[in-house]
């Protein structure tokens, strides 16, 4: 791996859409702290510092862990906190007739951009010609 990749991978981190847990803080912290300076170079916190004491204590489990390895594993976690935050599940609200009434609910789908796109044009067709739509067995939008 490449400096200037794993320099791109932690400015990536930065800009996620959503925080991550904080586990996955912790994992990121740690592995980019090992793979820029290596094993820990500074004193473990204070007791108090509990912020602090995780951060190094996750950081100096990774003693001897080569530099190359640690941007890998810094590099793979952000890229799956990218596609967590790219597939995180949005509400939109779905309209469509249950034994003959108009009924409104909200619906969980994933954020699949196709889906998404799908929905849009669907809506600004259906606010064009006042028609009302559903999701159909598979779940695509269909004129009732």
């Amino acid at each position: 791996m490449s400096q200037a990749e794993f320099d791109k991978t932690a400015e990536d981190a930065k800009h996620l859409k959503t925080e991550p847990a904080d586990d996955e803080i912790l994992f990121t912290y740690s592995h980019y702290e090992q793979g820029t300076v290596g094993d820990t170079n500074t004193e473990q916190p204070r007791l108090l510092d509990f912020k602090g004491k995780a951060k190094w204590d996750a950081w100096n489990q990774l003693k001897r862990t080569s530099r190359e390895d640690a941007m890998k594993a810094s590099n793979n976690k952000v890229e799956d906190l990218k596609k967590k935050n790219f597939s995180q599940e949005i509400p939109i609200t779905r309209i469509g007739y249950l034994e003959g009434q108009r009924c409104r609910e909200e619906d969980s789908v994933s954020s699949n951009l196709q889906e998404i796109i799908q929905a849009a044009e669907a809506v600004h067709e259906m606010s064009e010609k006042d028609t009302t739509l559903h999701f159909g067995d598979k779940g695509q939008l269909k004129p009732l």
